[in-house]
């Protein structure tokens, strides 16, 4: 536990959050399964090939080495038919249809629950990590499950207490509805359960057609079922390959949509990988797919679903013995109009604490030199109170993800003198503590800088068209100094897409060090000295 909570545990934290937040979602492919006697896809196969009624090995063995997978289970289908399809001359074509899917449905069932069914509960009591996701399904509006068989219901089941009620819902149809009072568990390749005379899809997603059939159903919106999940939620995805054409197209096209939105991929390991592999492996997931990959193998993977879903107490208990970080806080700083809050908007994954908590007076849309000095009082008194507010509950949070729009140093490069300057972080910290002895929190921060010319587009969008290049100009110079060489990271948001922007912004948030600033003996030396520090 130890060393998975100190490698992992800005993704820990975060998913901890989504958890409670119950904004966190799972996909299961077949990986989950295999230790409960459920055959690989090659093995499924074959074994369909040495059913009797299919009689095809001569033929699998024959093409199994140039031919892929799916594409051989096309040509299986279509050898047991041209044998099966003799039986029923004379009979109406349409029921001779339904009866021969129904057939093959039967040999596809037979091989999969072949080594399955015996001594079923023991083998899933004993599954490496599967109960350990228990807790997050059922908390989980939706769990997409790649899989045919019933493993996950039947869990659900075992765990269900009380009520008349079924403890999940079950879909396999994108278009379904259904109630928000219980998990739902989709499968989008098709539903075969261990019960033959329980409901189940009629169709199977197996072959090279079904296969392209699905990916251009993808591509005309019938998996929008699946892309809400990858769009709005935090999804771990465990058991998966990343193979699947399908799913690599929804991953991509949920990556342009949401550029903010990441997930977690377990890549299921036992060898020993290079850090440069593991890097490169990191690297493409992580840019194409907006996939943060974690390597683990068997114990990595429970080891990491309990530290999930821990109670609070005893999860900050045992951070604490060790040592390890578990609040993180994010401060994005900079001028005005540089695109703090359009940036964190993006990233709704996290708890972000908006620029202002209250609404804003009049008097802060103006420039700060154009106020008198009674609208400068009260704009600072206000803006104190804001800072003074965010901080106290920043305080309070024992662990999570936050984002925060501004610092308390922001305010200092409004001023317009040295004496102006110290005044005004003596104010804050004033403001700050407000009589209770509170401190700045410490937090990363992120500094951004823009073109002049782009800030001043962003707020002329914005009507406000009293702010000048030549202040903005001023403005950036003196904000640079104010941070200074308090600032963990710097994000250039100028002459590049608002996509690349985020992309930098997220590797700073999942990727990069979390390199704590102390903001409070900043503000207290930018209340000593000055800004020219």
């Amino acid at each position: 536990m130890e060393h998975i909570l100190k490698e992992n545990n800005k993704a820990i934290v975060h998913l901890r959050q989504q958890f409670k937040n119950k904004n966190l979602g799972l996909v299961f492919g077949a990986g989950a399964s295999m230790n409960l006697g459920f055959p690989s896809w090659v093995k499924l196969i074959k074994d369909i090939a040495e059913h009797p009624m299919v009689d095809g090995i001569t033929l699998y063995e024959s093409l199994k080495e140039s031919v892929p997978q799916s594409s051989i289970t096309d040509i299986l289908f279509q050898h047991f038919k041209l044998k099966r399809i003799k039986e029923f001359e004379g009979e109406d074509e349409y029921f001779i249809k339904k009866r021969l899917l129904s057939d093959w449905r039967g040999i596809i069932y037979l091989s999969l629950y072949r080594d399955a069914l015996e001594s079923r509960k023991d083998k899933i009591a004993s599954h490496p990590y599967l109960n350990d996701f228990i807790p997050m399904i059922q908390n989980s509006e939706i769990t997409i499950n790649y899989n045919f068989d019933d493993t996950l219901e039947f869990i659900l089941s075992e765990h269900h207490q009380g009520d008349m009620q079924k403890p999940y819902q079950v879909l396999w149809e994108s278009h379904s509805q259904y109630k928000i009072d219980s998990p739902v568990i989709y499968h989008p390749n098709g539903f075969l359960p261990e019960d033959e005379n329980s409901q189940q899809s009629e169709e199977l997603i197996f072959s090279d057609e079904s296969f392209s059939d699905q990916l251009l159903d993808s591509m005309s919106g019938k998996s929008n079922m699946i892309l809400n999940q990858f769009t709005k939620k935090t999804c771990i995805l465990v058991g998966l390959s990343l193979e699947d054409a399908t799913l690599k197209h929804l991953l991509r096209q949920s990556a342009i949509l949401s550029p903010g939105n990441y997930h977690y991929y377990i890549r299921y390991t036992n060898e020993d990988l290079s850090n440069e592999e593991k890097e490169a492996i990191f690297n493409s997931n992580f840019t194409t797919y907006n996939l943060v990959t974690l390597f683990f193998n068997d114990s990595g993977i429970s080891k990491f679903a309990k530290l999930i879903t821990q109670e609070s107490e005893e999860f900050q208990s045992f951070a604490r013995e060790l040592g390890i970080p578990v609040k993180f806080i994010n401060y994005f700083v900079g001028s005005v109009a540089v695109g703090k809050s359009s940036i964190l908007s993006h990233f709704g994954s996290f708890h972000i604490l908006e620029e202002w908590i209250d609404k804003r007076p009049p008097e802060l849309v103006k420039p700060f030199s154009d106020l008198d000095i009674e609208e400068k009082k009260q704009v600072e008194e206000w803006i104190n109170g804001q800072f003074c507010k965010k901080n106290k509950w920043l305080t309070e949070q024992k662990e999570g993800f936050f984002l925060v729009d501004r610092s308390p140093l922001d305010p200092i490069s409004f001023t317009t003198d040295k004496e102006e300057e110290k005044k005004r972080a003596e104010s804050m910290l004033k403001g700050i503590s407000n009589g209770e002895g509170l401190m700045v929190v410490p937090g990363n921060v992120v500094f951004l800088e823009s073109d002049v010319k782009e800030q001043k587009g962003r707020l002329l969008a914005k009507r406000k068209a009293s702010w000048t290049e030549e202040f903005l100009s001023e403005l950036n110079i003196k904000t640079k100094k104010l941070y200074a060489e308090n600032y963990s990271t710097c994000i250039v948001n100028s002459r590049s897409s608002l996509h690349d922007t985020i992309k930098n912004t997220a590797k700073v948030l999942f990727c990069d060090d979390y390199n704590e600033k102390n903001l409070h003996n900043n503000l207290e030396k930018l209340a000593k000295d000055g800004i020219s520090l």
